[in-house]
């Protein structure tokens, strides 16, 4: 829910990698880290079918075989709207495409 991400992304240190899928309405995940640790490519992309998997658990979509990208950066990077809650705008932005 829009108050579950607002409350993740509070939560979260400003090094932590937050992450969110390009054009679908989704939750957002973060991903724990030490300040200076790099986190390996493909830890990302299982991160990201993590969070397409619960995405659309409830959906019954079938997601298989299906490419999405995924967007991150660092928490720090993030900024909330104040006027739509859940709602995030960012900067300094990678993305990574999964294939499911």
């Amino acid at each position: 829910s829009a108050k579950n991400n607002s409350e993740l992304i509070k939560a979260a240190k400003p090094w932590y990698i937050w992450m969110h899928l390009r054009d679908y309405p989704s939750s957002h995940a973060v991903v724990i880290r030490d300040k200076s640790e790099e986190i390996p490519r493909k830890a990302l992309i299982e991160a990201g079918k993590e969070l397409v998997k619960h995405n659309f658990k409830s959906k019954k979509i079938k997601y298989e075989g299906l490419k999405f990208d995924l967007i991150f950066c660092q928490v720090r990077h993030l900024k909330q709207l104040k006027s739509s809650p859940g709602r995030v705008t960012y900067t300094k932005d990678k993305n990574i495409t999964i294939q499911m």
